[in-house]
C-alpha cells in the first residue's frame, strides 16, 4: 500500500500504461485489524537491513485487506471518464516514460483548472462518497499538489496551511460536495418513504396522548432531516469523522505484523530481504 496517491495514479497511468486496464483500490487504513500493517522503512530498520528512501510511502499489509476497508476503486478507463483530467490536464500528456517527480511537476500548471465543484463531481463519479471526510482528504491532497506543496510527506501539516491560505477555494468543495449529497439523497428518500417509512411507523409506538397522525408527521420531519442536512448539519457530521488529525497510525504491538517482529526479533536478524518494485 501507499499513502501516496500521486505514486499511485503514476503506477496506474504511467508504469502500467501498456497493460489491461489497471485498478487502484482505496483503502480506509482505520478499518484495518490493529498491527497489522507497518510502513515499510520501518520493518526494514526492524530486521536490519536498513531505510531506503523508495520506500518512504510504502505500507505493508499483514494477511489480509478487510472488505470492510475498501472505499471504492478506480479503474484506470473509470479515471479517464470521471472528469479528472479537466480538472488535472497535465494527466492526459502521461505516458509509460513518465515519472513520478515529472508528474508532480506538471500538476503545477494545474492551478486555473482546478476548479472545487468540478473536482467534486469528478471525485463522486470515481464512487466516492460525497459526504465522507476522504473525498475531502484527497481534494486537499490533490490541491496541496497543485500548489507544489509534496503533500505526501506530510498531509496533516500542509492541510492545515491549506485551510488558512486557501479557505474559500476548500468552502467551495463542501459547498459542491453538500449539494450532490442533497440530489443523491433526493431519490433514497422516495425509495424510503415508498419501501420502508410504513413499517417503521409500525413498529413505533406514539407518545401517550399523542394521535397517530400527530406521530406520523413527526416521524416524517425526523426522517426528512435525516435525509435532507442543512449544509452546517451535514459538515458538522461529516466533520465527526474526521482522522486526519492523527499525524501517524498507532502500530498495536499485540497483534498482526507488529507481533510478530517482536516474537521473531533474533530470527529476522538471519533473514535477507529483497524488496522490489
Amino acid at each position: 500500500m501507499t499513502d501516496d496517491l500521486l505514486r499511485a495514479i503514476n503506477i496506474a497511468l504511467c508504469k502500467f500504461a501498456d497493460k489491461e486496464d489497471v485498478e487502484t483500490i482505496l483503502i480506509d487504513a482505520w478499518q484495518l485489524a490493529a498491527g497489522s500493517f507497518l510502513r515499510c522503512n520501518d520493518f526494514r530498520e526492524k530486521i536490519l537491513i536498513g531505510r531506503y528512501p523508495i520506500y518512504n510511502t510504502e505500507i505493508l499489509a499483514w494477511g489480509k485487506i478487510p472488505s470492510c476497508a475498501i472505499i471504492c476503486s478506480w479503474k484506470r478507463s473509470r479515471i479517464a471518464e470521471s472528469g479528472l483530467f479537466d480538472v488535472l490536464p497535465s494527466l492526459r500528456s502521461v505516458s509509460h516514460n513518465t515519472t513520478l517527480s515529472s508528474l508532480r511537476e506538471g500538476l503545477r500548471g494545474d492551478l486555473d483548472s482546478y476548479i472545487p465543484a468540478k473536482v467534486a463531481i469528478a471525485l463522486t463519479n470515481l464512487g466516492m462518497n460525497p459526504s465522507s471526510m476522504v473525498t475531502k482528504q484527497v481534494f486537499l491532497f490533490l490541491l496541496g499538489a497543485v500548489h507544489g506543496y509534496r503533500v505526501e510527506k506530510s498531509l496533516l501539516e500542509i492541510s492545515n496551511i491549506l485551510e488558512v491560505e486557501h479557505s474559500r477555494m476548500i468552502l467551495e468543495f463542501d459547498q459542491a460536495t453538500h449539494q450532490i449529497s442533497v440530489q443523491l439523497s433526493r431519490s433514497r428518500m422516495v425509495e424510503f418513504y415508498r419501501n420502508e417509512f410504513a413499517a417503521k411507523v409500525e413498529r413505533c409506538t406514539p407518545p401517550e396522548g399523542v394521535s397517530g397522525r400527530v406521530w406520523r408527521k413527526q416521524l416524517s420531519y425526523f426522517y426528512n432531516r435525516h435525509f435532507r442536512l442543512d449544509f452546517e448539519s451535514w459538515w458538522v457530521e461529516r466533520e465527526k469523522d474526521h482522522h486526519l488529525d492523527e499525524a501517524e497510525f498507532s502500530y498495536s504491538p499485540s497483534t498482526g505484523l507488529v507481533r510478530w517482529l517482536a516474537v521473531n526479533r533474533d530470527k529476522c536478524r538471519r533473514i535477507k530481504v529483497v524488496f522490489g518494485d
